[in-house]
Order: structure tokens, then C-alpha cells, then sequence
């Protein structure tokens, strides 16, 4: 038996006209010769608020002058209570006192930097307090010395930012 082979149309066989080249079919897109480029992802949260680097924070601030007072008045009395009580009360006093959003922006910016610049890992990372409360002392003394860093940062680039001399309290 043999098996039925495609035969090529005889001329009585209508065939249907392949379209050529250069004719566009209405029912297919013409494609450009160029490909299309990637589209740029969407600018991440930190970068849409001009991040969280102390260098950042100061140029984001410093378009605000209002906002920027308040945020420096805040660091130096969050700074100051550190020494005095350590950063977990001190965190918690921040933290009591939500309706004032300098210092909520404080405990962001912080957040963010221990976090994320400094890499320090701690039990939510979300959350720096979280992490304090509930995470090892190892944890503690990291964070609370990159904290003091940032807010001595801080206050280094508004004095630099003010052409004022630095003067510690």
C-alpha cells in the first residue's frame, strides 16, 4: 500500500495568491525595521524621594526650608537623647510621637539607613524598632553606631549647607 503524497496544484486547482513584500496585508501589522527599545523600569521609592544617603536626605530637605529646620531641630534633640538614654527609648519616644512628621521622617531615614546603606541585618527589616526590641545586642550596638553616624552626618552637611562653623551641643 502506498502512502498518499502531497501533490504539487495542477494548473486546474485555484491557488490562493501569496501576498508579496512589499503589499501590507490590512489584517496583520506592518513591524518597523527598528526593534522597539525596553521600556526604563519606574524609578524606585528611594530615588523618587531623593533617597536616604545623609547626602540625600539634606538636598531633599533643603528644598523645603520649614520642613528642613524642623528635621534639624528634631535630629539634634533625637541626637542628644540618644546619648542620654540609648537608642531603644530614645526610638520609642520618637515613635510615641507620630503626629509630628519630621520625626517620623527621622525614624524613616533611619530606618532605610541602617538597613539598607549600612546592611545591617536585624530581626524585621521593616521596622527598625522591631528589630531592636526583639533581635540580638550584637544588633543594638551596630545599629545604634550607624544612627549616630547618620545624625552626626547630618548635621556635618547642614552646617557645611548653612556655611555655619560646626559647633557640637
Amino acid at each position: 500500500a502506498s502512502e498518499p503524497v502531497a501533490s504539487e496544484p495542477v494548473a486546474s486547482e485555484p491557488v490562493a495568491s501569496e501576498p508579496v513584500a512589499s503589499e501590507p496585508v490590512a489584517s496583520e501589522p506592518v513591524a518597523s525595521k527598528t526593534p522597539a527599545k525596553p521600556k526604563k523600569p519606574a524609578p524606585k521609592r528611594d530615588q523618587r524621594e531623593g533617597g536616604y544617603r545623609p547626602h540625600q536626605v539634606v538636598q531633599r530637605l533643603a528644598k523645603r526650608p520649614g520642613v528642613y529646620r524642623a528635621y534639624l531641630k528634631e535630629t539634634d534633640i533625637f541626637l542628644l537623647h540618644i546619648h542620654q538614654v540609648g537608642l531603644g527609648p530614645a526610638l520609642a519616644q520618637l515613635l510615641s510621637q507620630t503626629e509630628d512628621k519630621s520625626k517620623r521622617r527621622i525614624y524613616w531615614d533611619l530606618s532605610k539607613w541602617v538597613f539598607k546603606a549600612c546592611r545591617i541585618k536585624g530581626k524585621n527589616t521593616r521596622s527598625l524598632m522591631e528589630s531592636i526590641v526583639y533581635g540580638e545586642p550584637e544588633f543594638l550596638v551596630e545599629a545604634t553606631s550607624a544612627v549616630l553616624q547618620f545624625l552626626d552626618k547630618i548635621r556635618d552637611l547642614s552646617q557645611q549647607h548653612e556655611g555655619a562653623p560646626h559647633v557640637r551641643n
